[in-house]
């Protein structure tokens, strides 16, 4: 089975973007890192904030290209 760690203060941050777009989809990427065999956790995640319906979203990879470059 496979493990994955939200630590409390990437837990807020998303529940904080999650209430700001209300209905609407944010279609965000999460980044993490591997801790342990099969644990994985999660270090940061971008969101797209500009774009996406209550019924869909389409991922942008322009939009999170930033959010890779300083996580890699």
């Amino acid at each position: 089975m496979v493990t994955i760690s939200l630590p409390n203060d990437q837990r807020a941050r998303l529940r904080k973007c999650l209430r700001g777009a209300g209905r609407r989809e944010i279609g965000d990427i999460l980044m993490g890192e591997q801790v342990a065999p099969d644990h994985f956790r999660i270090v940061d995640f971008s969101v797209d904030d500009t774009t996406g319906t209550a019924a869909h979203f389409v991922r942008s990879p322009d939009h999170h290209a930033q959010a890779l470059d300083t996580f890699f």
